[in-house]
């Protein structure tokens, strides 16, 4: 008998040998970057962890402009969600009652935004051409404090004839001037605005506005505002110009950036002058 229960307790003693001890399986947390949205421009596709989309919107306030049709608006619609026969739970919007109302982004695809107006509750949804008919705060205050105050120069880099545009008549500065923006003209800037013009592109012999290009009127509509000794107040639109992402100014439509700080004009002679009387203070 005891021979008997030695065995048991040696064959128990095995099997608890035998048996393989996996551990806790580690945790492994992904790795996300927070987004960051730097207001350099307008409503763009940027890389967020991996994909390319609107995420960096999150939690900014956006303006609905309505320049063109082009933007679709949707709600939650609760009946159509609860019914069976229903394939398409949201309800239009009429996009005209949502001009120059303010919005804070509450959640963003590829070609989407989730909006809340403000003060309000209800989910909106916004599709197509976001980039013209919104205008997002941080862009606008952004190039307002870097732009304004400040004298640029023209480059001569660029190939479109409708960078800069006549304020009065908002009609391209070469179609009314017919002559370039001298490089030595100072452009004082004086303030940013949206452009809220509808611009007829119809490459027509009636539509005298026909050099205009495709990318003005479908980009961001903020511009920059310059009082000119010659040319009086013109206009350019920032992203465009690349005034606050120069990095970027390598696109199809330029050979590099269309606006350049004035550099000064203090002599060496007089840089050393002022840096000894500094130093004396």
């Amino acid at each position: 008998m005891k021979k008997l229960l030695l065995f048991a307790a040696a064959a128990i003693a095995i099997h608890a040998n035998a048996q393989i001890n996996f551990g806790d399986a580690p945790q492994i947390k992904k790795e996300v970057k927070p987004v960051v949205y730097d207001g350099k421009h307008n409503i763009d596709l940027q890389k967020n962890n991996g994909e390319y989309n609107l995420a960096h919107l999150i939690g900014q306030t956006v303006t609905y402009l309505g320049i063109n049709d082009k933007t679709e608006f949707y709600t939650n619609d609760q009946a159509a969600a609860n019914s069976e026969e229903s394939y398409w739970p949201y309800k239009d919007l009429e996009a005209s009652i949502m001009k120059l109302k303010s919005f804070r982004v509450v959640d963003a695809g590829l070609d989407a935004l989730c909006l809340f107006e403000l003060g309000k509750t209800d989910s909106i949804f916004a599709s197509g051409d976001l980039n013209t008919n919104f205008i997002v705060q941080k862009h606008y205050d952004l190039a307002k404090s870097t732009c304004v105050g400040k004298t640029y120069r023209a480059t001569g880099l660029s190939r479109r004839l409708d960078f800069f545009r006549d304020y009065v008549t908002r009609k391209p500065h070469n179609a009314s001037h017919n002559n370039d923006i001298s490089r030595t003209e100072d452009l004082k800037c004086i303030d940013v605005f949206v452009d809220t013009v509808h611009y007829d592109t119809s490459m027509t012999l009636e539509n005298e506005d026909w050099t205009d290009n495709v990318g003005t009127v479908s980009g961001s509509r903020l511009c920059l505002l310059f009082e000119t000794p010659h040319y009086g107040k013109i206009f350019c639109p920032v992203e465009e110009s690349e005034v606050l992402d120069p990095e970027h100014a390598d696109n199809w439509l330029n050979l590099g950036p269309v606006l350049t700080l004035k550099t000064s004009t203090t002599s060496t002679a007089q840089k050393q002058t002022i840096r000894r009387n500094t130093k004396r203070k």
